[in-house]
Order: C-alpha cells, then structure tokens, then sequence
C-alpha cells in the first residue's frame, strides 16, 4: 500500500501503530471490536468475502457450544467437521440404522425457540488505505439509523414502536419518505430528523420520475406537503431533492419554490443522482448521462435561492459538500448571529425526549448545534481539513 518513494516510512508507522492497535484490543479485552449487544463477534476480514449475504438473519441454540478454534467464523465447517458428525449419528455403525440427514446450511441442533442472532453490520475496513483508526473504533458503536432505501419506513406499521427502541438505545433516527402516505405521516412520532423526497415540481414529472403506484399520488403528495407545513416547529423537517438531468432540472425551478413555499421546511438538501448501474436503472430510462456535473447542481441551487428570497422566504445557501454532488439551503431560523447551526445536538434531543416525550411539545431550534464548521459553508467545498483523500493504493491526493 505504499510507495518506497514517496511515503513508505509513513505508511509502514501507520500499519504499525494499527498493528499495535488490534493486539492491544485483544489482549486487553479477548476479542475485537466492541459492537452493539446482539451484533454478534468480530469476523475475520476474508469472510465477508466468502458469504455475501447481508441482510440475513440467522438462527442459533439458545444454548450455546463452546466454541472452537478457528480461522474463521463462517457457519461452513470442513470435511473433517463433516465426518465427526457423520461419526457421531452413527453413520459408520450397525448396518440398518438411518443415516441422519446433513444440512449443508448449519450444524446447529433444532430447537422448539430458536433465538435470532442478527449478523454483524459493520464491514471489517481496518487497514484501507485512509482509514482512520479512531473512526474505525467509533464505527463500533451504533449511534445513527437511516431509515431509508428499504421501501416506504412509514408504512411499516409498528414504525412509532421501532422509533422508540432506537432512542432508548440514543441512537438518533434519520427516516426518509416518499411524500405517499399522508395518514401514516401525519401520525408519525419524534424523530431526529425527518426527511421528504421531492423528486419533481410538477405532477407530470412526479409520473415520470416515481412511476407512483396510486392514481391519486399528486393529491396524496400535496397532503403530505401540507402535514409537513405544521410538524415544522416541532420536528427537523427536509426537503430532498434529487437532481436528474434531463427529468427534473430544466425550468422547474419555479415549481420546486412553489414546493418549498407549501411546505415551509427547516432544511432544502439539493443533490446531484447517483447512478447505480442496476437494471432497474435502466428500466427507467436512466443512464451515466443523467447525472448532472456539481456546477449545474449549483447554478440550479442559486437559481432557487434567488426565486425563493424573491417571494420574500427567509432561506439561504448554509451548507455544500462538492465531493458528494449536495448542497444546503436553510431557514432563517438556522441562522444565528450571521452563522448557521446546521449541525444536531444529538444530547439535547434526548434530553428533550426523556423529558417530554415523543409527542413532546418542543421546537427545532432547541435541539440546534453549534455553529456550521467554516470548511463545511457555502463557498468552501466542504471537505473536513482533518481528513485526507487517498487513492486505492493509499497515496494521498490534493484537495
């Protein structure tokens, strides 16, 4: 991972001191890492190569065996592993006896209450050229959940309930929705920050874009911008838009102002689409030439801003992050002695929380962070100085 002329002395330092890290780890506490409880052990890094299978859920004995030495905590055992137990059933004695049938998916014994052991969700990076060991170690510790990207969350019914074990863990909730469901929004309890997908600023766009399974969907979106209008002064509430060349970007900044001017939100976040390459994708029309390049994503932006300050909104550009195509726009309300506080005092919500509960009468501005860091602000790219950009074999690249 290093260049003999350019950096080895730092890199061989930096492997080192994550070598020390990891023994240090083990010797103190007998494993690595430290999850959240039920995650499950550490596992080796050439395992998630082995089973890509994220997502499932396995089930083990309530009683557990003592485990054995190995390279690995796969669930597959080897041959030798296969002729103990195939030696254990009695495969090899008296002629007559049933042979026992094999479960080349697991070897643990059936059960009347199998128990769920969710696996472990944090991918092993220690030792990727750029990462840092201390983010590393607070990987570890689960504080964020996005809900987002596995359907609509709002519509699954026990939505409130999952809320609520997430913050009693003070874990914050990130829930993303798709503007479709205004009953289920409208009953939607605290979270930390609530986000609305607004994918387009007309309703023949929306068709385009979503391809909405309702036939009502631009009735039900205006609903939901409306039920947003009055969780504003309770909850952080976003606008995402997602920029799609060629859909969603020419001469619909007037209808995004119209959008934002029912809604009224706390946050307007303005990204450029990332293209997947999926079949879906395709399905959809969309290719590589539907993304737009970061200038037009902040031509579009101050095209908005200036139709937004226009109509006589208090909203301004806050915030950009250039190497992730996104870029902010803010309520005045967000803007405190001529800075901005886009950032969450994740300690005051659950304060807030524990003291007034989940229907809780309290504003956003309680739980408003210190000031927007300088690099992070308009104008300034926003790339944290204290982070480095490598490239795959660890050189450092120039920002």
């Amino acid at each position: 991972m290093a260049d003999p002329k350019r950096d080895l002395t730092e890199r061989l330092a930096e492997w080192t001191e994550g070598i020390r890290d990891v023994l240090g780890t083990l010797a103190s506490t007998g494993f690595l890492g430290e999850g959240v409880p039920g995650s499950g052990d550490a596992v080796e890094s050439d395992d998630e190569y082995a089973s890509e299978d994220d997502g499932e859920v396995l089930f083990e004995d309530e009683t557990k065996e003592p485990k054995r030495p190995s390279k690995s905590s796969s669930n597959l055992e080897d041959v030798e592993d296969l002729g103990r137990i195939m030696k254990s059933s009695g495969q090899d004695g008296p002629a007559g006896k049933t042979p026992i049938a094999v479960d080349f998916t697991t070897y643990g014994k059936a059960t009347k209450k199998p128990t769920q052991t969710v696996k472990e969700m944090i991918k092993m990076m220690r030792g990727v050229p750029g990462v840092r060991s201390e983010r590393f170690a607070e990987a570890m510790r689960i504080r964020h959940c996005a809900l987002s990207l596995v359907g609509e969350p709002i519509f699954y019914p026990h939505i409130n309930e999952f809320l609520g074990m997430l913050h009693a863990e003070r874990i914050s909730s990130f829930l993303v929705c798709n503007a479709q469901h205004p009953d289920q929004l409208a009953a939607l309890k605290a979270v930390t920050q609530l986000y609305v997908s607004i994918d387009a600023s007309n309703k023949e766009s929306l068709r385009k874009i979503d391809r909405p399974l309702h036939r009502d969907f631009w009735e039900r979106f205006q609903r939901c911008l409306d039920i947003l209008r009055e969780k504003r002064f309770k909850q952080r509430t976003v606008f995402r838009l997602t920029l799609v060349k060629g859909f969603n970007v020419d001469d619909e900044v007037e209808g995004y102002a119209d959008l934002v001017e029912k809604g009224l939100p706390c946050f307007v976040e303005i990204k450029g689409v990332t293209y997947c390459g999926t079949s879906s994708s395709a399905g959809a029309g969309l290719s590589m030439a539907n993304v737009p390049f970061y200038a037009e994503v902040t031509d579009f932006v101050e095209a908005l801003d200036r139709k937004l300050k226009e109509r006589g909104l208090d909203y301004g550009i806050a915030a950009e992050h250039a190497h992730s195509c996104c870029v902010l726009l803010a309520s005045g309300r967000f803007r405190v002695d001529g800075k901005w506080h886009t950032r969450i005092d994740y300690q005051k919500f659950f304060e807030l929380l524990e003291e007034r509960g989940a229907d809780g009468d309290w504003t956003p501005e309680e739980y408003m962070g210190e000031a927007t860091p300088e690099w992070a602000t308009w104008g300034n790219g926003g790339f944290d100085p204290r982070d480095e950009r490598v490239d795959r074999k660890g050189r450092k690249i120039e920002v």
